[in-house]
């Protein structure tokens, strides 16, 4: 006789997540190696190019700890999700931070 075993599936979207071992393509790090070097920073912004773009940023230990949270938590057997298959969760940073400002926190920090 066959059991099923049921596992717990949930959806989590994150975004600009930080940490060691990022790819150099990504933000901080880019912006790391070209404080290091000497070179330019390209900031994103508006059209009219006076307000820089601004995002949330999660440092990957925290993702890990909000995954964790969910997977001990249970929180499936907890809230009503309105009749879907898995429930979803946005783990974000707490803060939003326009580029430019990370680029003078990482300039501070990196000479």
């Amino acid at each position: 006789m066959r059991t099923h075993m049921i596992l717990p599936v949930y959806i989590t979207h994150t975004m600009n997540v930080f940490g060691e071992r990022q790819h150099p393509e990504k933000f901080i790090p880019m912006c790391i190696k070209k404080i290091r070097d000497g070179e330019t920073i390209t900031i994103h912004s508006d059209k009219t190019k006076t307000i820089p773009g601004t995002r949330h940023y999660i440092h990957a230990e925290d993702v890990a700890e909000a995954i964790y949270f969910l997977l001990k938590k249970n929180i499936k057997s907890e809230i009503d999700f309105g009749g879907a298959k898995c429930p979803k969760f946005n783990i974000v940073g707490a803060e939003e931070i326009n580029n430019l400002e990370l680029a003078q926190i990482n300039c501070r920090f990196s000479r």
